[in-house]
């Protein structure tokens, strides 16, 4: 029996599919097996994988006789996999060659049901093929890297997804099939279920160290994407059907934070993103007629359990008409918890030791401009704000001159962030100075 099965399924994949079969075969790790599933493609896809196949014996070829879809060509991947472990990657995709070892050996080293690894998402062009370094706090590697953990450790925002995508993460088989996970049979977002099921129910989940990132996908909207169509209903149905499941196997009460937070930023998202204004105001409407209350039917809402912003976020959609433009305007999790407890961030700044004052804000976004206007109502002054962007760079907000992060970097004492995702990254960028990296979001809290 080999110890990996890689899944991957193809439709039209002509134009990419070599590179990423060549990109499996050549793995350091040699103890694998490769599905392909040719989803009744009409190019040369066919031909191509019989090429292949021909010389290389690792590769089985799975035909479907119609067209299935991603998931129910995962589906049928899955079921006919003899690894150990499996991972499901796309043909369109590069991999680094270390991938399958490197998350192979966290699985193996902590008897893991899941491992999670480090991708860079929706890369462009020739980009694509620019190795992509990894950046860990000494936090990070020690709550994720070396012991495993499970969705019942962390409060919601302290736990490490990811992605709701199924390529950068590790799965044990018989995990899989004890939980009666599958894919659904979506035209997209038909991998959201299955990953989120899969965390929810994971007792050992690890992160898969690397030194660089593990996984590049390509952005681009040819047919040979295997999900194409980016309709918003196909998210609701992946989350109904999570909260219906985790209804019937009597998890939801335990993770209703968990679920309504998650829930409520992907359908905002959803919102947002879309780019048709009908199919755009058709799901809003849905979610205020009926999306959202059955969705919370499931459980018996605490709403003392579910954090307020969540709340916010469902009640304000279910309040605001679609026309009234809410969804667009409505506060951030950093600016709705900065009009509640400002006045924290302040005491904190004031607390702050004379000889540790030099204080800058690393970002000049939409949070970062409100934490400015908050704190000049309030008479507080910053050393300094910068922010990556050359864009933005020379401006001035609120009095202060945007510069370069280098600028400030080796003398502030305090580098001040707003989300969790800029602590991590400015966190490893200043590793090797002095300043100390403050969260302002978990002061807020």
């Amino acid at each position: 029996m080999k110890k990996v099965s890689v899944i991957m399924p193809l439709y039209n994949a002509e134009k990419y599919m070599t590179e990423a079969i060549e990109g499996i075969l050549n793995q350091t790790y040699g103890d694998f097996e490769l599905l392909c599933i040719d989803d009744h493609s009409t190019d040369n896809t066919a031909g191509i994988l019989n090429d292949i196949a021909q010389k290389e014996q690792r590769i089985r070829i799975l035909t479907n006789g119609q067209r299935l879809g991603a998931g129910e060509s995962r589906n049928r991947g899955l079921r006919e996999a003899a690894g150990k472990y499996v991972v499901f990657l796309d043909g369109d995709d590069i991999f680094h060659e270390k991938l399958l070892e490197t998350t192979c050996e966290a699985m193996e080293r902590c008897e893991a049901d899941v491992a999670l690894f480090d991708a860079a998402r929706h890369v462009a062009g020739e980009d694509i093929h620019i190795r992509k370094a990894t950046e860990y706090t000494q936090e990070f590697v020690e709550r994720y890297c070396i012991k495993t953990f499970c969705i019942h450790d962390f409060p919601t925002g302290e736990f490490p997804l990811g992605s709701d995508a199924i390529g950068d993460k590790m799965f044990l088989k018989s995990f899989i099939m004890d939980n009666r996970l599958q894919f659904q049979d979506l035209a997209s977002s038909n991998d959201v279920y299955f990953v989120r099921m899969a965390l929810y129910c994971a007792a050992k989940i690890i992160w898969a160290r690397s030194d660089e990132m593990l996984l590049y996908t390509r952005e681009h909207s040819e047919p040979s994407r295997i999900s194409n169509n980016r309709d918003p209903m196909c998210a609701y149905y992946a989350w109904e059907k999570l909260a219906r499941e985790l209804s019937g196997r009597n998890m939801l009460e335990d993770l209703q934070q968990h679920f309504y937070s998650t829930f409520a930023g992907a359908v905002v998202d959803r919102i947002q993103r879309e780019r048709s204004v009908e199919r755009r105001e058709d799901f809003y409407r849905f979610l205020q007629r009926e999306g959202i209350g059955k969705c919370m039917a499931y459980s018996t809402i605490d709403r003392d359990k579910i954090d307020d912003y969540t709340l916010y976020i469902l009640d304000g959609i279910q309040k605001n008409p679609c026309e009234s433009g809410w969804i667009f305007s409505m506060d951030s999790c950093f600016q709705f918890y900065l009009r509640k407890n400002g006045e924290k961030i302040c005491r904190f700044l004031q607390e702050l030791p004379l000889q540790e004052r030099k204080t800058i804000l690393w970002g000049a976004g939409h949070d970062g401009t409100a934490l400015l206007e908050y704190l000049d109502g309030h008479s507080i002054r910053l050393s300094g704000v910068v922010d990556c962007s050359t864009e933005k760079q020379g401006t001035v907000v609120r009095g202060y001159e945007i510069t370069a992060p280098d600028f400030f970097e080796q003398e502030a004492d305090h580098i001040l962030v707003t989300s969790k995702r800029l602590e991590q990254e400015v966190s490893g960028m200043v590793k090797h100075t002095r300043a100390v990296v403050v969260n302002l979001l978990t002061v807020l809290f």
